[in-house]
């Protein structure tokens, strides 16, 4: 027969288990089911257990049967205990209840810590809390004889359906029409009810919203100062080379596999505004006019490549640019892609880009004299 002392702390053992592979699942940033599976006892049920098993080291004695008094003036129920010990359906319902007020608590914790009020950090608090609280559970559970100690087990049909775990007596002259087995399955649906409740609170710390993650494009302008002129290289001069450098910030959340390239193209602007050209506010190529067009009448490819970046990580490119024609109607496009880029790519088919307005002159003095006239800001990627 299996001792009470071995099964005295398997509980225990068991939450130890779920919250260290929680926290694996938090180090190790795993998404999707295996995240899920992993974080949810933590956040809905794994903290308001320790404090439970804290709080409550004994085990529950047998219901006392409801009877009228001597002298009539009450009742004694089931939910008495002798011992100050508690049944496994109460722990459970005590569980998801202590849990909706830990987690809540760590939250405002982390809020006048200084750490952001992020999944992150709410997190390793509330590992941290039901570690804690697990350790003084078993100390506290250690104090107590082995045959008061609690030792969890699998409860008997009949303790669930059974007539002898009703709530009360049946026939009772004060409670009217008798109730078979009213304290496990009202005990049962509250906790049901407790987890479904604490599941939908804590699925958002468990899973990030899926639209949370991007990818950022953006030129890198160096060390600006006041004497700036230009935040990129606005002005090129043919047949000189002149590097363009830009990042990717992947901030998908996994690792993604990126391609790019890079296009000198020569453009035609259409529309009320003729061939005015201003700079839009997102950095890209427009006009004055608000039904003005764009259209590409020649482009030719200077760069492309591919990389894989982690979550979090951030690639610095450079491309050559050595235009080989002039005009004020020429721009840089730069074209990221989730994966190889296409043979022929395009700002359609690109997954973030960027459209830079140049002007290609002859000679020096040209561009110096055209980079003095056009300060544009520094260009992010479309979202």
């Amino acid at each position: 027969m299996e001792s009470r002392p071995a099964r005295g702390y398997l509980d225990l053992l068991v939450a130890f288990g779920l919250l260290a592979a929680a926290a694996a699942a938090t180090a190790l940033s795993l998404d999707g089911i295996a995240r899920f599976v992993l974080l949810i006892p933590t956040v809905v049920f794994l903290p308001g257990y320790a404090v439970v098993a804290l709080v409550y080291p004994t085990r529950g004695s047998p219901p006392e049967e409801s009877t009228i008094g001597p002298t009539g003036t009450g009742l004694r129920t089931a939910f008495s205990r002798g011992d100050h010990g508690i049944g496994g359906v109460e722990r459970v319902v005590l569980a998801v209840l202590w849990t909706v007020i830990v987690v809540p608590a760590v939250a405002l914790a982390v809020h006048f810590s200084p750490f952001p009020i992020a999944a992150r950090p709410i997190q390793v608090g509330v590992f941290g809390a039901t570690a804690v609280l697990l350790v003084c559970a078993a100390v506290s559970r250690a104090r107590q004889s082995p045959d008061d100690r609690f030792a969890p087990g699998v409860p008997s049909p009949s303790d669930l359906f059974g007539e002898s775990s009703s709530g009360f007596r049946t026939g009772s002259p004060t409670l009217g029409t008798p109730s078979k087995a009213s304290r496990p399955w009202s005990g049962i649906l509250v906790a049901v009810s407790l987890l479904v409740l604490a599941s939908s609170v804590g699925y958002a710390l468990v899973a990030p919203p899926a639209d949370e993650g991007f990818t950022e494009l953006y030129v890198q302008s160096g060390n600006v100062t006041d004497e700036t002129t230009a935040l990129y290289p606005s002005t090129l001069t043919r047949g000189r080379s002149q590097p363009l450098d830009f990042a990717v910030v992947n901030r998908e959340g996994s690792t993604v596999e990126y391609g790019y390239a890079v296009e000198l193209q020569r453009v035609e602007r259409s529309g009320a505004a003729g061939a005015n050209a201003s700079v839009a506010d997102d950095g890209s190529a427009g006009t004055k006019g608000a039904n003005d067009s764009v259209e590409v009448v020649a482009e030719t490819e200077v760069d492309r490549g591919s990389f894989e970046l982690a979550a979090g990580e951030t690639r610095n490119l450079t491309a050559q640019i050595t235009p080989q024609a002039t005009g004020d109607d020429l721009r840089i496009v730069v074209l990221v892609y989730r994966g190889d880029p296409p043979q022929d790519p395009s700002l359609d088919t690109a997954y973030r880009s960027l459209r830079l307005p140049v002007e290609v002159a002859a000679g020096g003095d040209g561009a110096n004299g055209s980079a003095a006239r056009r300060t544009p800001r520094v260009p992010r990627g479309d979202g």
